[in-house]
């Protein structure tokens, strides 16, 4: 009997520890019904100015960072940006309003055709009541390919009065923030910025400012690959929230 009791008290204690990896497993290593979970990294400490910003516990010991620390590093690197690309960009301006679309790599992630991410953003675009003199300028993702961002403004040319690509090499890798720190300074509240990634996070953060987030359900069911809908509208609503 006392074998007996052992053995099954070893059982229970087994099937509890199998529970409990389980259950860790499920929030470390992602899956397909669960699309929001950190993988195991293997850091001392990480550095965030929002650790759990969508819900989600960094696997590992961080420190929540001040804005203030970001803002004024974006300020020192705002000579990365020559006076005469801000000049260039505010001369295009005018005192015109501005629209600002940060792309996505959709159709390079395969997430979309590219002819449907050129739709997908002009139809967004076509919702929204911007004034008929805005001009566009457009923000690649550092991972698009050229011959999109070349089509894209083709497609927008008839709807906005000037559109400006931030295409040139110390522009398509320069951090957002300092472009719109550089150009905007004074303005900042009076730009449209329309965003489809985490890159709404710091704009709401540092700035305060509330860029409009993500297609919407419809556009996506309309024009995403059909395996990645429901993960891309989780997306958008979280993003949302955020």
């Amino acid at each position: 009997p006392a074998a007996r009791r052992s053995l099954l008290k070893l059982a229970t204690e087994r099937s509890l520890l199998r529970s409990k990896l389980g259950s860790l497993k499920r929030r470390l290593i992602p899956s397909a019904d669960t699309p929001r979970c950190l993988k195991e990294v293997e850091f001392d400490l990480g550095y965030f100015l929002l650790p759990d910003i969508l819900g989600e516990i960094p696997p590992m010991r961080t420190m929540a960072l001040e804005d203030s620390h970001p803002l004024e590093l974006f300020r020192k690197w705002k000579g990365l940006l020559g006076e005469e690309q801000v000049s260039n960009v505010r001369g295009i301006l005018s005192g015109r309003p501005a629209v600002i679309l940060m792309t996505s790599n959709f159709s390079e992630a395969a997430r979309m055709t590219s002819e449907n991410e050129l739709s997908a953003y002009l139809k967004f675009l076509e919702t929204i009541d911007f004034s008929p003199d805005s001009v566009l300028i457009v923000k690649p993702h550092p991972r698009d390919g050229a011959e999109k961002i070349e089509h894209l403004k083709s497609a927008l040319g008839g709807h906005f009065s000037d559109i400006i690509v931030l295409d040139q090499t110390d522009l398509f890798f320069l951090p957002f923030e300092i472009f719109l720190m550089s150009v905007f300074d004074d303005v900042l509240p009076n730009v449209d910025i329309v965003t489809f990634s985490t890159a709404c996070l710091s704009l709401a953060l540092l700035f305060n400012l509330k860029p409009l987030v993500g297609f919407g359900p419809e556009l996506v069911e309309q024009y995403f690959n059909s395996d990645y809908v429901l993960g891309r509208v989780r997306h958008e609503r979280d993003l949302r929230l955020a």
